[in-house]
């Protein structure tokens, strides 16, 4: 066996099996056997010198640089024996002693008085020795964040504890190193820890915040902190997450397709093939998905896909707490459900009260009964707080007077039509003078005499600002005046507009009816007022208003409605404008045919559309 078997049987032989710390020692080893022969670093020394045109030996003594200097400060060196003799004079003080009592003599170039180094050629030039220490420096840094990155994260520093086990029920785990190991209560979940349940499995952690998520069988998720608070990653499965509030930061809760922001509420999350589903079951939450942002209140869900909606009665029906979960949700929908009911009115095509109201009008505002809307939306408000789980939710108490209010304006609102008229408009002086108007229905003189002496007991003064006059001139200027007349209820603190509706009334003709806001308004009756608002653009000033974004310079009316068409909702906005600015591109234009419909898809939310002036 040659020399060359004998070196190779003697290497350890490495297995790919062994672990990472006995395959660096192996390696380390392997290392150490490779020592070179003994004498080679002098030979190799000797071979350095004798080019360089030293003495040959052991190694260059001191005399063998000494006898250098002549020739170093006359630059005759070459680059290599002047490098050499550099260093060694940074690190010989006798040299250095040498070097210098040599160009204090003027050894060397007898007609130099200054130590002249031979020019090196352009592209060779060697580093300066602080250039060459930057580049040590540089050298180290690099070297110290590649060890940074390569070590820092093997060692192990001290867990940050998110959550902990309140309770687990079937085959739960958590990912400890590379292993899941069995999840037991009073188990602590660490920042980015990974938790898994199986068949039959179930899981409810509570977070230091006091927050709590429950977790459904066959899920996998991801507990971790960022910079704006907690975060819980949903690979597959279903959570309910109880947020407690975050104050300034955010709860977030993610899936592969959607993020969900969350600052203190209750809400369902799901994930899996068929995509991601979020149903809010009390509070407000805000999910991110495909771009956009959309705001959930509760007893709303949001699916990334059509396929994903379901009752959410059957998303929260897996949890330990689905009946308490079902009752609140039932109790958002009654509310829900109340308040459109209170807030839904049949549609009015009656002019009467718009025919009323004062020539000067800028501003109005009809809505359907107003004090009953008020009254059955605050009782459908008490109504929800009822059917809240007591033992989860305290009690809805509202103060006596707020009570008394209500119920009042129930009273007034039984006695008026279906239609209450707010009309606004501004004197000379350029104070607003408001005009309220309403059908009355018999018994309504009593009930607001009763509650007039009623305030005024309570107060304990007569003089409460607010009267009940049966005429006109019996008004006072800046004192409410109540005037009830032919079916007729009227209030304003302004007896000049008494004056004016009286005439009205008489059958004098009513400038207002001339106008184009009153042509706007008679369109929307026509076709059936719920809740409107309308303004004189002129009157406002705002036809001349015009900026680089909007120009309203021509506008004469602005129309805005909200109405039920077919149990669909619908709300628009319609300013018009004069026809004597053909050059201005106006923001709005005759309604017509638009066939870029077509092309819009059949979920869209939102789309728009300008309109530009033949060119």
């Amino acid at each position: 066996m040659n020399e060359m078997d004998q070196k190779t049987q003697s290497k350890p032989v490495i297995d790919d099996d062994t672990g990472g710390d006995e395959l660096l020692d192996h390696a380390l080893a392997a290392v150490r056997e490779q020592e070179p022969p003994v004498g080679s670093e002098q030979s190799a020394a000797g071979r350095v010198g004798r080019s360089l045109g030293l003495n040959a030996g052991p190694a260059a003594n001191l005399t063998d640089y000494e006898a250098l200097i002549p020739d170093y400060l006359a630059g005759r060196l070459n680059d290599a024996q002047r490098l050499l003799f550099e260093d060694e004079v940074r690190t010989s003080v006798p040299l250095r002693r040498a070097l210098a009592s040599a160009q204090a003599e003027g050894v060397g170039d007898p007609d130099a008085a200054v130590v002249q180094r031979p020019e090196v050629p352009r592209g060779k030039r060697t580093p300066s020795r602080a250039h060459r220490q930057w580049m040590y420096a540089l050298a180290a840094a690099i070297a110290l964040a590649v060890v940074a990155v390569l070590i820092l994260p093997i060692v192990d520093g001290p867990a940050v504890r998110l959550a902990r086990v309140e309770s687990v029920e079937g085959m739960s785990l958590r990912q400890v190193g590379g292993k899941w190991v069995p999840l037991v209560q009073d188990d602590w979940i660490d920042d980015g820890q990974r938790l898994a349940t199986k068949h039959k499995g179930t899981a409810l952690l509570e977070l230091e915040d006091g927050s709590k998520v429950e977790v459904a069988p066959r899920s996998l998720l991801m507990l971790s902190r960022g910079r704006s608070g907690d975060r819980l990653r949903v690979d597959h499965g279903d959570v309910i997450v109880q947020v407690a509030p975050q104050g300034d930061g955010t709860f977030d809760i993610a899936t592969d397709d959607l993020v969900v922001e969350v600052v203190g509420t209750t809400l369902g999350v799901s994930h899996g093939t068929k995509g991601s589903r979020v149903a809010v079951i009390e509070g407000e939450v805000e999910v991110s998905h495909g771009g956009k942002t959309t705001s959930l209140q509760a007893g709303e869900q949001y699916g990334t896909r059509k396929t994903t909606a379901t009752a959410l009665e059957e998303t929260v029906g897996w949890s330990r707490e689905a009946e308490r979960y079902v009752e609140i949700l039932e109790a958002y929908a009654d509310l829900q459900r109340d308040i459109e009911a209170a807030l839904t009115a049949d549609a009015r095509h009656s002019t009467r009260l718009l025919d009323l109201v004062s020539a000067q009008t800028t501003v109005y505002v009809a809505v359907p009964n107003a004090p009953a809307t008020i009254a059955e939306a605050y009782d459908a408000v008490e109504a929800f707080h009822d059917r809240l789980p007591a033992n989860q939710f305290p009690p809805h108490e509202s103060s006596a007077m707020i009570k008394e209010m209500v119920s009042w304006l129930g009273d007034v609102g039984d006695h008026l039509g279906p239609e209450t008229v707010l009309a606004l408009h501004w004197d000379d002086s350029d104070s607003p003078v408001l005009l309220l108007l309403a059908e009355a229905r018999e018994g309504l003189r009593g009930v607001i005499a009763d509650k007039l002496r009623e305030v005024a007991q309570s107060v304990g003064s007569e003089d409460i600002g607010v009267e009940i006059v049966d005429a006109p001139e019996e008004a006072q200027e800046g004192r409410l005046a109540i005037w009830l007349k032919e079916g007729l209820f009227a209030a304003t603190a302004s007896p000049e507009t008494f004056v004016e509706l009286e005439a009205t009334l008489n059958g004098a003709p009513n400038r207002f009816r001339k106008g184009a806001l009153y042509a706007r308004l008679a369109e929307v009756y026509e076709r059936g007022a719920e809740y409107v608002a309308g303004a004189d653009l002129t009157r406002l000033g705002l036809d001349e208003f015009a900026n680089p974004l909007l120009d309203f310079r021509g506008a004469q009316t602005a129309i805005a409605e909200h109405r039920l068409d077919e149990e669909l909702a619908l709300a628009a906005l319609e300013v018009r404008f004069d026809n004597d600015n053909p050059d201005r591109i106006p923001l709005l234009d005759q309604p017509g045919p638009m066939g870029a419909l077509k092309f819009f898809s059949p979920d869209a939310t939102l789309a728009g559309a300008l309109v530009l002036p033949d060119s």
